[in-house]
């Protein structure tokens, strides 16, 4: 992938503000792609010299530059990346952190939509009233994409959907659902309020077989996998206000649509008097 592949790849995932309308162009022009390998050191070479061409370009004062890498990888891969960076990227004379914990959220929790969970719950008296087993009947927290791998098979198969999706994203939107109201909105607050049935499956080729199955995935180096790339899983909490009431994930990849959702699916009401 080439920087200008990169920079159009991202720009279709960022809104501008009608207001700022060269806010995008001013972003791309300091974001920068390397392309490497995580077990090669040229490419870690090469990593340095671009960083070591950006700052000798910059108007910092060489005394007073800082390197801080970030890096969302997977496991398999952590000791590999870190000796590599320290090998071929880290400055020679400097100053060096290994930073294990700033702040760590899943990225779902920001998402506007479970953001306002907590304003629904605790700021309206209607739902607090109703929240509840004696009214909801069943809660389903669904995530839908409508693409596969596509190239990340070889990752993919390491952790499969329940892991890469069920484990971390939903069941910390969960939580937000069941919990009880917290004393305040301080997170560590709101973290002691957190405080099976299963179906699996896994995608195959389409039916006007334009699309690859998740086996037929370059990528993927063991063809027999029977890692799941879609999972339901129903959680039952044990408490007085959910007390049978079944929450129930599904996540899934190559499916019919991208979604994201919460259902609250509440009780019919007993004898109604209208069709529905």
């Amino acid at each position: 992938m080439t920087p200008g592949e990169y920079h159009k790849r991202v720009s279709q995932y960022i809104k501008v503000p009608e207001a700022f309308p060269t806010q995008l162009s001013e972003f791309l022009a300091v974001t920068s792609y390397v392309e490497g390998q995580y077990d090669d050191d040229a490419s870690y070479q090469h990593l340095n010299k671009y960083l070591e061409k950006i700052e000798n370009n910059s108007k910092i004062a060489e005394g007073h530059r800082n390197r801080l890498f970030y890096m969302a990888l997977p496991p398999s891969v952590f000791i590999p990346v870190a000796k590599g960076i320290k090998k071929n990227v880290y400055s020679k004379g400097a100053i060096n952190r290994l930073v294990n914990e700033i702040y760590r959220i899943d990225h779902y929790l920001g998402k506007e939509m479970v953001k306002n969970i907590m304003t629904m719950r605790f700021a309206n008296v209607f739902f607090g009233s109703i929240w509840n087993a004696q009214h909801i009947d069943n809660i389903q927290i669904t995530f839908k994409e409508p693409f596969g791998t596509e190239a990340r098979g070889g990752y993919f198969d390491e952790f499969g959907i329940i892991r890469d999706v069920i484990q971390n994203h939903l069941f910390q939107v969960l939580p937000l659902i069941a919990m009880e109201r917290p004393i305040s909105l301080d997170a560590e607050a709101i973290r002691d309020e957190k405080v099976k049935d299963a179906l699996l499956g896994q995608y195959g080729k389409s039916e006007d077989c334009t699309k690859p199955g998740y086996l037929e995935d370059d990528t993927l180096k063991n063809k027999q996998s029977v890692t799941p790339t879609f999972a339901t899983l129903v959680a039952w909490i044990n408490n007085e206000r959910w007390q049978g009431v079944p929450f129930i994930l599904k996540a899934g990849k190559a499916l019919n649509e991208s979604k994201v959702e919460i259902r609250i699916q509440f009780k019919n009401v007993a004898g109604q008097l209208f069709n529905t």
